[in-house]
């Protein structure tokens, strides 16, 4: 068995409240001996009677003994999910993210053997022939479009949960005045304009939408137009997964993209919605415990490149350069996989 996590004692008499009875309902449904469980609420200053006496209620409880069952069924779909990543290990492409030429691939294959498979790809070369690729530089931003009202993620720096409090974070400003922040040259994660933005920045920057040539065989050119990404080097996105499958595309700059496949949930130390705990700091976690460290491949993502982010996989993104590109999730196939997704809060 497990040991519990270890508690500070507390130095004044510690109170018998709600929080400490669901800490207790939490230890039992995840399996924890009820005499470990004692020695913990002992630690923390309450009287063994006292401790005993609350943990033999709590497991006898028929309102707690309902809810193991639903413990024992999330416990086999993490069975099942860990075959699918020990399976998934014994395969070349769990080493590295499989990687072919635009001109290699067919519509049809893209579809059959990546998007219905839930497996990334990184495409490369499939919008080099765009405008935009020549095109877009910040005096080219500035001239076009630099007296349109933006809206951008701004003070990131101040919140280490940016990406959930992203909603906080978002500013208008002119587009110029966000090309004199990109002008500094400076590497930070303070400033992006983000898919977050897009809502708003459709309208804007909407005239930028005819540098580039649709990808009629694998999207819809009638559906959502798809997102800008641009922002300075040392950009962070932390590791999250999508309700969507997406297409990553790169304009200018380079990222470096790193995933862990959905069914990593586990190790990923998901809490929140679609959020990971896992951390940004890469070295970081090669150096985590072995067994416990979710399989992970990454990529850099070039200019004219486009990577394939399937639904469900958890990615993290850090711009290497000052970066321009867009993404889009308007597939000429079925993406709906967010109708029956229920699971925003903590979990």
């Amino acid at each position: 068995m497990a040991r519990l996590p270890q508690t500070a004692k507390i130095q004044s008499k510690p109170k018998l409240d709600k929080g400490v009875r669901q800490q207790i309902a939490e230890y039992l449904l995840a399996g924890y001996a009820p005499d470990q469980i004692v020695q913990t609420l002992i630690g923390q200053g309450f009287g063994q009677s006292i401790a005993r006496s609350e943990v033999n209620k709590a497991a006898t409880s028929p309102y707690l003994n309902a809810g193991k069952r639903y413990v024992e069924r999330a416990k086999k779909r993490s069975w099942f999910l860990d075959v699918q990543a020990k399976l998934w290990r014994t395969q070349p492409h769990s080493k590295e993210i499989l990687s072919l030429e635009a001109d290699q691939l067919t519509p049809q294959a893209f579809f059959a053997n990546y998007y219905a498979t839930n497996t990334p790809l990184l495409i490369k070369n499939m919008v080099s022939h765009w405008p935009a690729m020549q095109r877009w530089s910040l005096d080219y931003f500035e001239e076009k479009l630099g007296d349109a009202k933006i809206e951008v993620q701004f003070d990131r720096d101040t919140n280490a949960r940016y990406e959930i409090d992203s909603v906080s974070h978002k500013k208008v400003m002119h587009f110029r005045e966000y090309i004199a922040l990109l002008r500094k040259g400076e590497e930070t994660n303070n400033y992006y304009l983000t898919a977050n933005n897009g809502n708003t920045n459709a309208k804007a920057l909407a005239p930028l939408w005819d540098d580039i040539i649709q990808l009629d065989d694998y999207l819809q050119p009638d559906k959502t137009p798809g997102y800008l990404w641009i922002g300075p080097k040392g950009t962070l996105t932390p590791f999250h997964h999508d309700l969507t499958n997406n297409f990553l595309l790169q304009i200018s700059g380079r990222k470096q993209v790193v995933l862990a496949p959905g069914f990593e949930v586990d190790r990923m130390r998901n809490s929140q919605h679609c959020f990971s705990d896992w951390s940004v700091d890469i070295e970081g976690a090669a150096n985590a415990e072995a067994g416990r460290r979710p399989g992970m491949v990454d990529c850099i993502l070039e200019p004219g490149d486009v990577l394939f982010l399937p639904v469900g996989w958890w990615h993290y993104v850090k711009g290497l350069d000052m970066t321009f590109g867009m993404s889009f999730t308007n597939f000429v196939v079925d993406n709906d996989f967010y109708s029956n997704y229920s699971t925003y809060h903590a979990v």
